[in-house]
């Protein structure tokens, strides 16, 4: 769903909320599919063509007349044709579910019999829905069936890694019944997407009674077939399974250029050896995963699925030498490669060189090891011809738009058998109301790329001490600085995109900013990419909205005032002034306040990001932790009440910047930051200023603005601007010796006192009588005086429920 006009729109993931990583995983499954409320039909003739192992028409009559010639089908020849090992449909069969659909089995080994000298034996089908495939990712989900590639001992437990097209059953083709089966089958897709990096595409099955479909999910879509009979159109369920026994892994959808060293242990995760195949030198070189950086990219099914591991190059099968960091990724075909973006702007700036990422290899990822020049990439050839939607989709959950109650998610700790981990490099963040999900197939390509970087650095969100946080946040800034002189803009600043890089040969410990891959031109006014999913907490809310709202406030406001609404201002005199009152008090200017917007007009240019967004997100990035880090000492209440009034949705947001009162209401419990809370206000006033002044200077009567630019003295008077608060910032936070947790751990001891006080059966005992609990942003208090029953309600209620911070 991507935006005519230009800029960049994004989707909140919903992958991002604590139902996510639910104990329960009806719930997290629940929470996927609020990304994926529906799923797009195409017709079975494009999906089988476009996404199947090729299989010769020839192969595939040979197979289908040796399954008539020895009595396989019953009345082949007639509208009514009948597997011999389905007498009745399931729907009137007895017995359990898996137990009604066992004849997939039996088919199967018939399919397999019939091309017995040409199959390769390692390709199997069962269907049991009571076995629990093993997996480092926790997730005690079941399918109902799945075909696997066989491991070398009998005796091995299956794995996800294994399976090959997950299946799921319903005995009757009830609508209720139908979107179980389809959620069910979209998270075993999602599941394997998301546990395996080598995997490209992974296929489903699902059957109601006797009517299946084929699914499909790689990096660009997840699609669904039009339905077919598997008595009817018996030739096509052949087609579909003959084509899973006799491929390769390759052809499967397993990257060949990523071997996985499986552990012992089924449970444990294996380390991986990737080769990069280096787009200048055309070498090959092998590299071994030393242990994951970050994988919460994979945990949305489509999209760039980004994984980044510590790694060390691989010489003679051994790891040797330092380590580095590599990214695997699935960009826009059009986009341009991050090492020519890195490389570009450091050759342009070389002073800011040291807050960018160094690349040292990096190349596309051959679909085929042949012809290494040909990328992997989803719409030509993992792809074979384009598919066909028939306009219609398919719910894959019930209530597509309200989010569940609360209460319906369990955050208890969890207690399986496998070594279980949850995605690494994520940050806790407060849901979003659902919005819509994947309705249209995609239109534009992803390619497979890697890079290997120099430099391994801590992000922004994994940061404890405030002089450190400010330390990479101003390198960032810095970074981000040679990206807007390169005439380029981000749009991607995040708490993972900044990183704090230790000491590397004479570089002392700096800041640096990372993930060019979404860089663009600032005149590029080619059409974006489709939707761009992501957190809004970092964005600027003009980009949150998709509209320049500040250019409405000014307009509405001139309109009422009958005159400009700023004085001619002269910023590089603001500039001196400031730095000489930072350098004389160690604080900022107190801002001025700020009249509230008025009703928009409708009058708009058309949005497009521009360099202050990116500015104002890095604004975002520092107050954020200064609401999301909480002294250890404190009890708390506050910051879980306030969090949310400021990141609940966009307008909020707006708010908060844009409203200096809202602001001072809303950090007015940051105590232990005072003098830091001073200087954002500051910066915050400035920055609104830049706004201001920018868009009053282009919007005049004589010139009718069609579109939004930033000025190179407002570009610099920025970048000026934030430098002088960043460093303020920085060394106020040296006299910061309070030690913080995060408000998710703050959260989970709250928690945990208020149940032991519960437990207690002493309402005195409960640790406030003002105390809040907030669970799916509603505020809930807990009061002092309760009955017996009362508090087992709670006890009850408390331990179902899901908040907005683990």
């Amino acid at each position: 769903m991507a935006d005519e006009q230009g800029g960049s729109p994004r989707r909140y993931k919903h992958t991002l909320d604590s139902e996510y990583r639910s104990v329960h995983v009806a719930d997290s499954r629940a929470t996927l599919m609020r990304d994926f409320l529906v799923v797009a039909e195409v017709t079975q003739t494009s999906l089988v063509d476009a996404v199947l192992p090729s299989l010769s028409s020839e192969g595939l009559e040979t197979a289908t007349k040796t399954l008539t010639a020895v009595g396989h089908i019953e009345n082949p020849e007639t509208n009514n044709p009948r597997w011999r090992c389905l007498p009745q449909d399931p729907r009137d069969s007895e017995g359990l579910e898996d137990q009604r659909f066992r004849f997939f089995e039996v088919i199967a080994r018939a399919i397999e019999e019939s091309h017995a000298p040409e199959g390769k034996e390692w390709v199997a089908l069962n269907i049991t829905g009571q076995v629990t495939p093993v997996g480092f990712r926790y997730n005690t989900s079941r399918p109902d069936g799945f075909m696997y590639f066989k491991r070398e001992s009998s005796t091995d437990p299956v794995g996800w890694s294994d399976i090959i097209m997950p299946m799921e059953f319903k005995s009757k083709d009830e609508e209720g019944k139908m979107i179980d089966d389809y959620a069910k089958l979209v998270w075993s897709m999602h599941h394997i997407m998301r546990t395996d990096p080598r995997r490209r595409c992974v296929y489903g099955l699902t059957c109601e009674n006797t009517k299946a479909r084929l699914w499909y999910n790689d990096r660009s879509d997840i699609v669904v077939s039009t339905e077919f009979d598997v008595n009817k159109d018996w030739k096509l369920l052949v087609r579909i399974i003959l084509s899973m026994f006799l491929a390769s892994p390759s052809q499967l959808g397993y990257d060949p250029t990523m071997v996985a060293n499986s552990p012992s242990n089924g449970n444990l995760e294996p380390t991986y050896d990737i080769t990069v195949h280096n787009s200048d030198t055309k070498t090959a070189t092998q590299y071994r995963t030393i242990r994951m950086l970050s994988d919460i990219g994979a945990d949305s099914p489509v999209g760039r699925g980004t994984r980044v591991w510590v790694v060390q190059k691989l010489v003679n099968g051994v790891p040797q030498g330092p380590l580095y960091a590599l990214k695997d990724v699935w960009v826009h075909e059009t986009s341009d490669p991050e090492h020519k973006v890195l490389k570009e702007i450091r050759e342009a700036q070389p002073a800011y060189s040291q807050h960018l990422l160094t690349p040292l290899d990096y190349g596309y990822v051959p679909h085929d090891l042949t012809e290494p020049s040909i990328p992997d990439n989803t719409h030509k050839n993992l792809r074979r011809r384009q598919l066909e939607p028939t306009g219609r989709v398919l719910r894959v959950q019930p209530t597509p738009t309200p989010r569940p109650p609360a209460g319906n998610t369990g955050t208890g700790s969890r207690k399986a058998k496998s070594a279980s981990r949850d995605s690494v490099g994520r940050f806790e963040t407060v849901p979003n109301p659902s919005q819509g999900g994947h309705v249209y197939l995609s239109r534009d390509t992803r390619e497979h790329y890697r890079v290997v970087f120099e430099e391994i650095g801590e992000p922004v969100h994994d940061l404890r001490k405030f002089v450190d946080i400010f330390t990479a946040i101003q390198g960032g800034w810095e970074g981000l600085h040679a990206i807007h002189l390169s005439e380029r803009v981000h749009r991607d600043v995040s708490s993972g995109n900044i990183l704090l890089v230790p000491n590397l040969g004479t570089a002392g410990q700096r800041g640096a900013i990372m993930d060019l891959e979404y860089a663009k031109k600032v005149d590029d006014t080619s059409a974006p990419h489709d939707v761009r999913t992501g957190t809004e907490t970092f964005m600027a809310t003009e980009v949150a909205c998709m509209e320049h709202h500040r250019l409405s406030s000014l307009r509405s406001l001139r309109s009422f005032l009958k005159r400009p609404t700023l004085p001619q201002t002269d910023l590089a005199r603001e500039l001196q002034e400031l730095r000489a009152q930072l350098q004389k008090q160690n604080k900022a200017l107190r801002p001025n306040s700020n009249p509230d917007p008025a009703v928009a007009s409708n009058s708009l240019p058309p949005f497009r990001h521009n360099p202050l967004h990116d500015m104002e997100s890095i604004w975002w990035l520092c107050i954020w932790m200064m609401l999301y880090l909480v002294p250890s000492g404190v009890q708390g209440e506050q910051y879980i009440e306030n969090y949310p009034k400021v990141f609940f949705n966009h307008f909020t947001r707006r708010d908060f910047v844009c409203a200096r009162a809202d602001f001072l209401a809303l950090t007015s419990h940051l105590s232990e930051l005072s003098s830091l809370v001073e200087l954002m206000s500051g910066w915050q006033e400035k920055l609104n200023r830049l706004y201001n002044y920018s868009y009053e200077t282009q919007d005049t009567t004589s010139n009718p603005l069609t579109r939004i630019r930033i000025d190179d003295k407002t570009l610099q008077a920025g970048y000026e601007f934030g430098k002088i608060f960043l460093e303020s910032l920085k060394r106020d936070a040296e006299s910061v010796s309070t030690e913080f947790v995060t408000l998710s751990e703050k959260y989970q001891e709250l928690k945990k006192n208020v149940l032991s006080a519960i437990a207690s059966s002493n309402p005195e005992s409960v640790p406030s009588s003002k105390l809040k609990l907030v669970f799916e942003g509603v505020v809930i208090a807990l009061k002092r005086r309760r009955t017996q029953a009362d508090q087992n309600t709670d006890r009850g209620v408390l331990e179902r429920e899901s908040d907005v911070f683990e």
